[in-house]
């Protein structure tokens, strides 16, 4: 098989898996196995079980994005990985100082419903090389530089702009992670019209700020 179709049936094989029994217990033996490979070829891909859902979930952003996004709004990483090749995130314009982040928090969504069995249990898991630990390594930055982007040539201290990016991205995560695992269907219906909600309130934290800011200088 290709290198590309060997990947995508080893995260198939995993993400099976995780219907039948708790992804805790699934092991690299049970993977190849169940592929029908042996375990020097599984190691060629990936170092090990979470290196395989980091992949798959980045597999299943980058087509939820281009699905929702145009391809000059995608962003992509820069590690000197396979990875590189998938987008994971947007940057798109909608204004002075506005951002539409709601192509991302849609595609988010349409990722992590496509294998819902999968990715409620991977999103439970808070040790420091779970998948949520990556998500926030992977999405507190770019969020970081949204914010920057919204305040402009506007102050705020670097801890404040720091603290508007982690707390959007945990906000957004617990409350898709709360879905998944309440087995609700169509989450992205829940946003209603709040889809770009991230931006948005990033957008009117630092408006107050500087409403905040202006009155104790008069």
């Amino acid at each position: 098989m290709r290198l590309h179709e060997t990947k995508i049936t080893l995260a198939e094989a995993l993400a099976d898996l995780s219907e039948e029994k708790p992804l805790k217990k699934i092991s690299v033996s049970d993977i190849v196995s169940k592929v029908g490979i042996n375990r020097k070829t599984f190691y060629y891909h990936f170092t090990d079980k979470t290196d395989l859902l980091i992949w798959l979930f980045r597999h299943d952003m980058a087509t939820a994005l281009r699905q929702y996004t145009e391809e000059e709004d995608l962003l992509y990483t820069n590690t000197n990985s396979d990875l590189d090749l998938f987008p994971y995130y947007v940057f798109i314009k909608e204004g002075v100082r506005s951002l539409d982040g709601s192509p991302f928090v849609r595609a988010l969504v349409s990722a992590f419903e496509k294998r819902r069995p999968l990715y409620a249990q991977a999103l439970a898991d808070n040790s420091p090389d779970g998948l949520p630990a990556y998500l926030r390594e992977l999405y507190t930055p770019a969020l970081y530089c949204d914010t920057e982007y919204i305040l402009s040539n506007r102050f705020l201290e670097k801890d404040q702009r720091c603290f508007l990016a982690q707390y959007q991205f945990e906000a957004l995560l617990a409350y898709i992670s709360l879905k998944l695992s309440q087995q609700e269907e169509n989450i992205i219906e829940s946003f209603g019209p709040f889809g770009n909600i991230v931006h948005a309130s990033i957008a009117d934290a630092i408006a107050r700020h500087q409403q905040q800011r202006a009155a104790n200088h008069t």
